[in-house]
């Protein structure tokens, strides 16, 4: 069994409108992880100046997919909330890392690791249509207007 991450950087990532400037997949099985940052030392290397140069890092345990930033200078978020340690992640979560986006691609992945991957209590997790990106654009908007009411607390 195995897990497709998706790494999307749109054009615009304020906009899911945009066109996608780059996307790439990667195949975790278990017991494997993946580093993602700016850096060649990276095993997967982004066009993000936001990011550092080995950003976060994915692990693949076979029943779980966890993410954990490398203390990075501008942080990991899921689903719009900052990580500050290993974290799991399911389907329908968006990581976010500087203007680039990580889910894991229901549609790639086998349906037997997608519903070990589906959260029991899914109250959290809005369930919407995919959009031309493959990232639920109703649900990100949710979470750029919490950053938007953030940025205007200061």
């Amino acid at each position: 069994m195995f897990v497709i991450l998706r790494i999307v950087q749109l054009k615009n990532p304020k906009s899911f409108d945009s066109d996608i400037e780059f996307q790439q997949y990667t195949t975790l099985k278990p017991g494997e992880s993946v580093t993602i940052g700016r850096s060649r030392k990276s095993d997967v290397r982004i066009p993000d100046d936001y990011s550092s140069s080995i950003h976060l890092q994915v692990r693949y345990t076979g029943t779980q997919v966890l993410v954990s930033d490398t203390i990075s200078k501008n942080g990991t978020k899921l689903n719009g909330v900052t990580i500050s340690h290993e974290t799991p992640i399911y389907i329908k979560d968006l990581v976010t890392i500087g203007k680039t986006f990580i889910h894991i691609d229901e549609d790639k992945t086998p349906e037997e690791a997608v519903q070990k991957l589906t959260p029991r209590n899914d109250d959290k997790t809005i369930s919407l249509p995919h959009d031309k990106t493959g990232i639920t654009s109703t649900r990100i908007e949710k979470f750029r207007d919490d950053e938007d009411d953030e940025e205007n607390d200061d």
